[in-house]
């Protein structure tokens, strides 16, 4: 086995089974397994397809379940992705490319990704949509805050954005994996620092071959909801002070 893509998912049934369908289509012709790490509520007719695992976390945070799905991948490489990320075959021809051309050994990879041109449409209608735009929180750039050069094939990254992720399995078990403490948010900017003092370059691939769905994340109780979620678990690792 060559590349393990492991999804943690929450809760999110139609979606996810929108990007597992996605990604069963893009593994077709490639040594591909999937790994659904469920974090919520059981998943009942879930699909049953000889190349994808379901796993239970029992609410035990992504973090928790993303190490999980490494555990149990068989995979050289592992791509990490968020339950509402939709990929493509030509993600994995540039997954396979990367391990052929054995850049995996010192760095790992951010694929790009932008909302699709629909969902988009929809956001400008939408109050915390127009924010989103404005922000280009659609995009990976204006997510990672980092400027990309569409010139080069390859970016440098400050960081790490765990919806698109891939590293060598070698290079993940290096590192220990995901802070299990981490139960929502944050665990990126732990585990770009641990890459970081491993010597672990975090790059980014330019060409977008991925696309994020977030199209049930659109009003903005559940967005600000979200935020403070996301700033109450990074509080409860002792990542920031919250007082």
């Amino acid at each position: 086995m060559l590349i393990s893509i492991v999804i943690p998912t929450k809760n999110r049934k139609e979606i996810l089974l929108e990007s597992l369908d996605d990604a069963i289509k893009s593994i077709e012709n490639f040594d591909a397994e999937i790994i659904v790490v469920n974090d919520g509520v059981a998943l009942k007719d879930f699909p049953a397809d000889k190349r994808v695992t379901l796993l239970e976390n029992h609410q035990s945070g992504v973090s928790a379940a993303r190490n999980k799905g490494a555990k149990a991948a068989k995979g050289d490489v592992l791509y990490f992705i968020d339950d509402d990320m939709s990929i493509t075959p030509e993600s994995l021809l540039i997954i396979q490319n990367l391990y052929e051309q054995k850049m995996l050994e010192h760095s790992c990879f951010n694929l790009n990704w932008v909302y699709p041109a629909k969902l988009q449409e929809t956001l400008k209608v939408k109050k915390i949509g127009r924010y989103i735009l404005h922000s280009s929180y659609h995009t990976l750039e204006g997510r990672m805050h980092t400027k990309i050069n569409p010139a080069l094939q390859i970016n440098e990254a400050g960081g790490v954005a765990s919806c698109s992720f891939c590293i060598s399995a070698v290079n993940f078990e290096k590192i220990n994996g995901y802070n299990e403490k981490i139960l929502f948010q944050g665990e990126d900017i732990d585990i770009a620092l641990r890459l970081q003092r491993n010597n672990i370059a975090t790059k980014i691939i330019t060409k977008i071959t991925c696309f994020h769905k977030q199209k049930d994340r659109l009003e903005i109780d559940e967005y600000l909801d979200r935020i403070y979620r996301g700033y109450t678990s990074q509080s409860n690792a002792d990542m920031i002070d919250m007082s």
